[in-house]
């Protein structure tokens, strides 16, 4: 497949601190970053984006690339070969840092799964996602501050062969955002309204460390909720060879076009490890700086 070996899209700097820099790193999804986005060519290749509204149907994992393809990643990219779905690229302003970002509509998701064979499947295999070892971090926002459905709206998830997620999702019944370890069973509601237009860009983490789960917004000193719950008994195995084992950003369960996230992401880094408080805050400060949130 032919790449694009340049992008007349230029981006800021934003320091020397990487998410790479930190162990347990499995994704990192930086759609600020447009050398990692890739457009149809024409001919069954890819060109790196060159426009704004661009639609995007190749995107790096960055924690693959910065660990030199390290098993410890879920995947080397995700894709949407399918033009009616793929997320559009949203050149940056300055109301966030200059930083480009997705655009999910409709049906719009890219995803990596085992059984379509449209990526590296191996980085598929062998691999379990700890429940009680999950530090996340997101930046978006929604397009609007109620959904009129009762249908979630996912962020991300991971689901597994027996069709269990992980997710950080956009919850309608009570328009906040949740981190569900299993899709309507399993959730931890952080009490506050999703990110939407009116507010901007939002910073959302999330750790699990086998005790409890929290959730902070932005670079507040406190989580914004803690639950008690111990989530170790749902890990995710990505080692079996199922139609259901996938990796998805806008969108989820089965994919549906009413589960899409209707808004914009930023990046998606997550961690199969616990990180210190001090290196939440680290990651929490970086983005909020990086942003200009």
């Amino acid at each position: 497949m032919a790449l694009g070996l340049g992008s007349s899209i230029s981006h800021p700097s934003y320091g020397s601190f990487s998410p790479t820099n930190l162990a347990g790193l499995v994704a990192w999804f930086d759609f600020s970053d447009p050398d990692t986005l890739y457009k149809d060519d024409g001919s069954g290749g890819y060109d790196l984006v060159s426009a704004n509204s661009d639609n995007v149907s190749k995107v790096t994992n960055k924690a693959y690339d910065g660990l030199g393809g390290s098993s410890t990643s879920i995947n080397q990219f995700m894709l949407q070969s399918n033009a009616g779905y793929q997320p559009i690229y949203k050149i940056g302003t300055s109301a966030n840092g200059l930083r480009s970002s997705l655009e999910f509509e409709s049906n719009d998701h890219i995803i990596s799964s085992r059984n379509k064979g449209n990526v590296d499947t191996n980085k598929m295999g062998g691999y379990t996602f700890d429940a009680d070892k999950v530090t996340m971090f997101l930046v978006a926002r929604h397009n609007s501050t109620t959904i009129s459905s009762s249908t979630n709206q996912f962020i991300f998830g991971m689901t597994d062969g027996n069709r269990d997620s992980t997710a950080m999702k956009c919850d309608a019944s009570e328009d906040q955002i949740h981190f569900s370890m299993v899709v309507d069973s399993a959730n931890v509601d952080s009490g506050q309204v999703w990110p939407n237009l009116s507010t901007g860009f939002q910073v959302w983490s999330t750790v699990s460390n086998g005790t409890n789960v929290r959730m902070f917004v932005d670079n507040d000193a406190s989580a914004i909720v803690t639950d008690t719950t111990d989530y170790s008994s749902y890990n995710r195995d990505l080692t079996v060879n199922s139609a259901h084992v996938a990796f998805a950003i806008g969108s989820g369960l089965g994919l549906q076009a009413a589960n899409t996230f209707l808004g914009q992401i930023h990046e998606v880094i997550i961690y199969n490890a616990i990180l210190s408080d001090d290196n939440i805050d680290v990651v929490r400060a970086h983005l909020v700086s990086k942003y200009g949130l």
